[in-house]
């Protein structure tokens, strides 16, 4: 049996069906539903996440994902808002903390850096390297960007007391740091007194 041709085409094609309201695949085609004009949510788990799973510590939760395709102008769109928490180290206590995420997105699908450059500052470009587009991946892109360059407790949140240190202290602690011969000759000048 040949299942190369379909009983009405001379080829085999990929059939798209609209997926069931409030319900997205993990691959869809985003032209297809900005044309279609879906709407969808999905949970996703952060420990599913490798690259971001990498950067996160302790217990790891979920993200809600909310995605709506249209067109804008004649160019597909997805807006999407992720809700949330990230649970982070804080780098001055070490202990666990989580930053809320409520993130909005809106990105348009380009051909090339030239259409990139063409979108308005609110659209961020998305260039497919295929025709689909894997949600997962997309959201979590734009969870790490959300992620601190050094993750630290709100401001007066951290639950070490860190005694600040005097610029000479720390001046001090520097250059012994640096010299390694530092402390004999403190103790050198403190033999002779």
């Amino acid at each position: 049996m040949n299942f190369n041709h379909f009983f009405d085409s001379g080829a085999l094609r990929s059939y798209h069906c609209a997926p069931m309201p409030g319900q997205l695949p993990e691959r869809v085609d985003p032209v297809l539903l900005a044309n279609r004009q879906v709407t969808g949510s999905k949970r996703y788990k952060l420990s599913q996440m490798h690259r971001l799973s990498d950067n996160l510590y302790g217990e790891l939760g979920e993200v809600e994902a909310r995605f709506s395709f249209f067109m804008e102008g004649r160019r597909p769109t997805v807006a999407g808002e992720l809700k949330g928490g990230l649970p982070l180290q804080c780098q001055c206590c070490m202990q666990r903390f989580v930053v809320p995420v409520d993130h909005q997105f809106k990105l348009a699908v380009v051909a090339g850096l030239q259409e990139a450059e063409e979108l308005p500052e609110d659209i961020d470009p998305l260039l497919l390297n295929e025709d689909s587009l894997i949600l997962a991946e997309l959201v979590e892109d734009e969870l790490l960007l959300l992620l601190p360059f050094v993750p630290l407790h709100p401001e007066g949140l951290c639950t070490t007391d860190v005694v600040p240190v005097s610029e000479e202290e720390e001046v001090h602690e520097v250059e012994q740091k640096r010299n390694p011969f530092a402390v004999l000759a403190d103790l050198k000048r403190n033999g002779k007194n």
